[in-house]
């Protein structure tokens, strides 16, 4: 609340922007859970709609898209969908020739919208289709692994459960993964959330897709405890939703029942 407070000292520096947009960030995450998290996230989209202090700075960017990572859970599905908007422009979602992008924008930006889930089953469906084909150019790329297993995952960690893309969908993605020259931690921590197990049939992957990935996962070397949740429902712990957000969330904070 004091760094709120002081929201218009960013302005008087680069240096200063890069540290405020990431200490505000780091103490309103998630965005939501907390008392008066719904005052801090208007006062945050005052900054949002302002836009950065410095603009050109590489820096200020990525900690512009950071903050938005850590707080944008607690948008509303229509902020999510503009942000998202915004976001992929830059990122030329679409287009024939992506731009060439600075790596850590381009990263963090991906990141970020992996974990909007307010957005739409149908558009989360288009981003990770998006993202998957650039992935099949860069199979090593660990952020875009991340984003695409959230646009895949089959339990959200906030959002409305009409968020999550069609299990056709996820099936699809475990394939095209699979097909992946290698299969790196990465590839199968994000086949793991895109087809774990939730007993919803409206939500999980067939059992005959589960198989042919606990096949070959197996066939890599992966361990197969690892493995339980594509055929269980397994619990999730404080660590799983740090994973999720990229980063532990505040002591004492509880995110569910």
């Amino acid at each position: 609340d004091i760094l709120i407070g002081h929201a218009s000292g960013r302005a008087k520096s680069p240096a200063h922007e890069i540290r405020w947009l990431n200490l505000t960030g780091f103490c309103v995450r998630p965005g939501f859970g907390s008392s008066a998290d719904a005052w801090r996230l208007t006062e945050l989209r005052k900054i949002y709609a302002a836009g950065l202090a410095f603009p050109k700075e590489i820096q200020c960017q990525v900690e512009w898209l950071v903050l938005w990572q850590r707080t944008s859970a607690g948008f509303t599905a229509g902020q999510q969908r503009e942000l998202a908007q915004r976001v992929a422009g830059t990122l030329a979602i679409g287009s024939r020739k992506p731009p060439r992008l600075n790596p850590q924008i381009e990263r963090e930006s991906w990141r970020l919208l992996g974990g909007l889930e307010r957005l739409d089953a149908g558009y989360r469906a288009k981003l990770g289709d998006e993202l998957l084909a650039r992935l099949r150019r860069d199979s090593r790329n660990a952020a875009g692994l991340w984003a695409l297993s959230r646009f895949g995952a089959r339990a959200p960690l906030y959002g409305p459960l009409n968020s999550v893309v069609p299990p056709h969908v996820a099936e699809r993605w475990i394939d095209a993964l699979l097909g992946f020259k290698g299969i790196t931690p990465d590839v199968t921590s994000a086949i793991l959330l895109i087809g774990a197990r939730t007993d919803d049939p409206a939500r999980d992957i067939s059992p005959d897709v589960a198989d042919r990935a606990s096949r070959a996962l197996k066939d890599a070397g992966v361990n197969g405890d690892l493995l339980r949740g594509l055929h269980e429902v397994l619990t999730h712990d404080r660590a799983d939703a740090g994973r999720v957000f990229g980063e532990s969330l505040p002591e004492g904070l509880r995110l569910g029942p």
